[in-house]
């Protein structure tokens, strides 16, 4: 082979060793911390926000006295363990390798800024430390590089860096545990009011006023109704305009300590609302809900009961 044709090749060989050297160097042995200061620093932390440059849009959560906001959403209550939970995955961000700091090559790995870039800004105030964060790397973890440097870095974990503020409000609308609900009321315009009662004498909750030759569709099917309110998620929220709900259903929760609780519900252009009017925190608001959980809260006394034809075949 021609001597030059071999130094070609080698030539070649030693630009590309340089090059993979100088874009990646494993640290996976020093077990070094992106942001070794985060959590001795949490309780200063009083601000969070994700910014998607590709959409231009993003979520602002502030730290509001004794607890946490979601600034899109008129100040309505964070989910403070979503929030705690990303923290935490801050801080034990782990450093695998030191990759590329060549502006050059950010968007491949998906940490370049701009208008087409599919990164992630989050940005932590007032600690002063912004995080743009891109690809997955399969199942090893995520690139990242801190703003203002170009270095990038291969960690070890991937971020929930949901950038929709309805993703991070407090999701629970209530939490009722179904042995504390003594009845339990469904009232509609357009049907007969649906009333369950907790039996006195086997303490289960009972359908009132089946009419006569009726029976329930199985047995248990009244128990269901008290678990409805356990731990009732919402979507998202808005603030209650007045008004906006008028024709839906009215829930009545008597629990055996006398408390009355009342949500009002109704399906509107094909989005489903639920309010809890006389609730003093949560009055003011609007709460989104599943077509799932509506179909649950707005049930009838038919629905319970076997089809009238399967039991008159049964007679």
């Amino acid at each position: 082979m021609d001597m030059r044709v071999i130094l070609t090749v080698l030539a070649a060989v030693i630009l590309l060793s340089v090059i993979f050297l100088e874009n990646t160097q494993d640290v996976s042995g020093k077990s070094e911390l992106l942001l070794p200061d985060l959590e001795s620093s949490f309780e200063e932390l009083n601000s969070l926000a994700i910014i998607s440059y590709g959409k231009g849009s993003g979520v602002n959560l502030r730290k509001d006295t004794d607890r946490w906001v979601v600034t899109q959403r008129q100040n309505y209550p964070a989910d403070f363990k979503k929030i705690s939970r990303l923290v935490r995955d801050l801080g034990g961000l782990e450093i695998l390798e030191l990759k590329t700091d060549r502006i050059e090559n950010h968007a491949r790995l998906g940490v370049a800024e701009g208008s087409s870039s599919t990164a992630k800004l989050l940005s932590l105030g007032p600690l002063e430390q912004h995080i743009i964060v891109g690809n997955d790397s399969g199942d090893r973890g995520t690139f990242v590089r801190l703003r203002n440097n170009p270095q990038v870095y291969l960690t070890n974990k991937t971020l929930d860096l949901e950038d929709r503020p309805g993703a991070w409000i407090d999701p629970v609308i209530i939490n009722i545990e179904p042995e504390k609900i003594q009845s339990i009321k469904i009232e509609n315009a357009e049907r007969p009011v649906m009333l369950v009662n907790r039996a006195e004498e086997t303490g289960d909750l009972v359908l009132e006023d089946v009419p006569v030759g009726r029976e329930l569709r199985y047995e248990t099917i009244v128990d269901g109704l008290g678990r409805m309110f356990v731990n009732l998620r919402l979507d998202d929220v808005k603030p209650y305009s007045e008004g906006f709900l008028k024709n839906g259903t009215r829930i009545t929760v008597l629990l055996i300590t006398g408390e009355e609780i009342i949500m009002e519900i109704q399906s509107i252009d094909g989005q489903y609302w639920l309010r809890v009017p006389e609730d003093r925190d949560k009055g003011d608001w609007l709460f989104e809900i599943s077509e799932t959980s509506y179909q649950d809260l707005n049930r009838a006394r038919e629905d319970l009961l076997r089809p009238l034809e399967e039991a008159q075949a049964s007679d």
